[in-house]
């Protein structure tokens, strides 16, 4: 029986719900993780991006990032508007896109510099092999 328009009570005091189940978080938690593991692996490695070549490791939180940007999103669309959850995955978008956006910088930055210096030393190593001729040239002609 109805009771004003609304369905009468259940008999122990408590309503049944009546959407279902709250939504999972479980998007919203994992991009927020996902970002901040991420960016401390960002820090640890533009800290050690003087040692050769660790700047290309930049990889590993660009890819982080990339799966916690669609995490975020999924997390997002599964939460409705005014429930929890929607600002925790919020969060670990903006993270991600930060940490992806400077771990592209500074992969692009660190192959232009390895770039340099491979270039470098292949020259340094050529105008040594320069002097070297020359040198035998000058000893070949006090020879002769």
């Amino acid at each position: 029986m109805q009771n004003n328009g609304y369905p009468n009570p259940a008999p122990n005091g408590y309503n049944p719900v009546p959407n279902g189940p709250a939504p999972s978080k479980g998007g919203a938690i994992a991009s927020l993780v996902l970002s901040i593991i991420g960016l401390i692996l960002f820090i640890i490695l533009w800290c050690c991006s003087w040692i050769p070549f660790a700047g290309y490791f930049m990889i590993l939180p660009m890819i982080l990032s990339i799966v916690g940007i669609v995490t975020g999103i999924s997390g997002r669309k599964s939460i409705p508007l005014g429930q929890s959850g929607r600002s925790m995955a919020t969060a670990g978008m903006v993270i991600s896109i930060i940490t992806l956006i400077l771990s592209a910088i500074l992969l692009v930055t660190c192959g232009i510099c390895y770039n340099c210096t491979i270039c470098n030393a292949a020259n340094s190593g050529l105008s040594d092999l320069n002097d070297l001729n020359n040198s035998l040239n000058d000893l070949n002609d006090l020879l002769n």
